[in-house]
């Protein structure tokens, strides 16, 4: 039905429409995932009024980058940070820390490497953060 509206009103005019099948129309497929972005985005604006009409205070921590546009389920933050504790190597790496230049940790004990997050060799809390990376409505690629 929307194709036939497009039809009618196109149909006065010298056009040539041509189609761009998948992979190859990059364009549209990264319009169509900012729209969805964009939404989000206001919808976070509204809440952040209603919370001022309700004098609660909010605060925002420094994030990092990618990391910050996340929508990182708590347990997964939870997990990240059981994993830190519990690899060896990490521990090394925390026990040095007064000789380390580029390693940090945060108000949460959570281990950085400059603005990148620590993870643990850990296959299946990896799979969890790639999977939470790539559902989010941040991410776009052609």
């Amino acid at each position: 039905m929307r194709q036939r509206r497009w039809l009618e009103l196109l149909k006065d005019y010298d056009t040539n429409i041509q189609y761009h099948p998948g992979k190859a129309n990059v364009v549209a497929d990264a319009l169509s995932k900012k729209s969805c972005m964009i939404a989000g985005i206001k919808v976070k604006e509204e809440i952040i009024r209603d919370l001022e009409r309700l004098d609660i205070e909010l605060y925002v921590r420094i994030q990092h980058g990618y990391w910050a546009s996340l929508r990182v389920e708590p347990d997964l933050i939870s997990r990240i940070k059981k994993a830190q504790k519990e690899d060896s190597e990490i521990w090394t790496i925390v026990e040095n820390l007064d000789k380390q230049v580029e390693f940090y940790l945060d108000d949460d004990n959570v281990l950085w490497q400059g603005t990148r997050l620590v993870v643990p060799n850990d296959a299946a809390l990896r799979e969890a953060l790639l999977t939470e990376a790539h559902s989010s409505p941040f991410f776009i690629h052609p």
